[in-house]
């Protein structure tokens, strides 16, 4: 997940041959133009080929997008096709070699699970069996206060969301709707690489195998809400807190910029403000006035479309009826293109995230599974495991997850 520039995507053993390094600059000449780019390895492009994307090199489209990137388009034969458009075809190329190291910011994390099952997947003939346990078997300790309806929380909501990873292909629709929903700063390549980038949904990317026999899984990740939160007990000043509907929510104007909640989160998703962003003109043409403005030394976080909540609850106020299933639409869950992201209330056993990630769809019972569910800090999201028709050579994920790792997640 490379940002701010244009690279050039190689198989390792093509590139290996090549003496090519990944992230090395390349020249890239085919009969139509040369451009330069940096080298990334990828597993999936074939020994033969190389790829580009496309989309950058602007020349004339003003400061926001002009200079980031290479024109692709200037390595393709001009032909048309029968409907008048540009015939998006292949052409021959040559690589050379020009500079052993490049400065590339690249948003991923580890590309292996290391047996932790973040983004778990099973197989058509386990689902046929059945047999698709996923998670620890002693029963936590409960120490954390009680948080039912008994207790004054979860009536009568509890928003949840179910991600289907058998639907996400990784195309980041739901970051991009979360960044123009929730007004996300944009802070650039330079504080981008040094770890403050400020999306809610991180999209998480997995290799799982090795050589030709491997799998790309995708797997969005975002605030849990979690029931447990780790992050609600080290704040000292009651900025971030569980509320009677199951959210993990901020009180902006509380927090003091400890950055305790965001060390003592297991799922890494919360940013901090290091600087009062600005948006300048005409990008401030683009905000959504529903949405509190974070000043510097604050910290944020996804709040499940918040806004969108109160709305549609406001909404249904006035009409003088209850809110209904499917009215209250994330901005991530309205824009995913497979739709793989469900949304609702849990206290309904009806709705569509219920079914989905209460054990009571035959279909998803035995894909279900909780992130990281051994630290029983029991989050309000629940992923449907990848579906696939076999499983991979030197796959590495534990079927029974995580019973205890020093690895950490991110």
């Amino acid at each position: 997940q490379i940002v701010w520039d244009s690279w050039v995507e190689i198989n390792p053993d093509t590139a290996q041959k090549l003496g090519i390094n990944d992230r090395a600059i390349i020249e890239v000449t085919t009969p139509h133009g040369s451009l330069q780019a940096t080298a990334y390895y990828h597993f999936g492009i074939h020994r033969n080929s190389i790829a580009i994307p496309m989309g950058q090199g602007h020349q004339n489209s003003g400061e926001v997008a002009d200079g980031f990137g290479i024109n692709v388009m200037e390595l393709l034969s001009d032909k048309m096709d029968r409907a008048g458009n540009i015939a998006f075809v292949g052409t021959q190329a040559e690589l050379k070699l020009i500079n052993e190291k490049s400065y590339t910011v690249n948003t991923d994390g580890n590309a292996r699970q290391l047996g932790r099952d973040i983004a778990a997947a099973t197989t058509v003939e386990e689902l046929s069996k059945g047999d698709t346990h996923t998670g620890g078997h002693k029963r936590p300790v409960e120490f954390y206060p009680d948080r039912s309806e008994t207790a004054g929380y979860y009536k009568p909501y509890r928003w949840g969301m179910t991600i289907d990873l058998d639907r996400c292909n990784g195309c980041s629709a739901c970051v991009v709707a979360c960044y123009a929903e929730n007004n996300l700063p944009v802070v650039g390549k330079v504080r981008t690489g040094i770890g403050r980038e400020m999306s809610w949904i991180r999209l998480e990317r997995y290799i799982e195998g090795y050589g030709d026999d491997f799998e790309t899984r995708f797997s969005p990740m975002l605030c849990q809400q979690c029931g447990n939160a780790g992050c609600e007990t080290v704040c000292p000043v009651y900025a971030t807190y569980h509320n009677p509907e199951g959210l993990n929510a901020m009180i902006y104007n509380r927090c003091v910029g400890t950055r305790y909640c965001s060390n003592n989160c297991a799922y890494k998703v919360r940013r901090f403000n290091w600087f009062n962003y600005e948006f300048p003109s005409p990008l401030d043409q683009q905000l959504n006035s529903t949405i509190t403005t974070r000043e510097v030394g604050v910290m944020e976080k996804c709040t499940f479309c918040i806004q969108r909540i109160k709305t549609a609850k406001y909404d249904a106020q006035n009409l003088g009826r209850d809110l209904k299933d499917g009215e209250v639409i994330t901005a991530c869950q309205q824009t995913c293109p497979t739709k793989a992201i469900t949304f609702g209330n849990l206290m309904d056993p009806e709705s569509a995230v219920s079914r989905n990630a209460l054990r009571d769809d035959v279909d998803k019972r035995d894909r279900q599974y909780e992130v990281l569910k051994e630290l029983n800090y029991k989050p309000a999201i629940t992923y449907l495991k990848k579906v696939n028709t076999r499983e991979v050579a030197g796959h590495e994920s534990d079927s029974h997850g995580s019973h205890g790792t020093e690895q950490t997640h991110g």
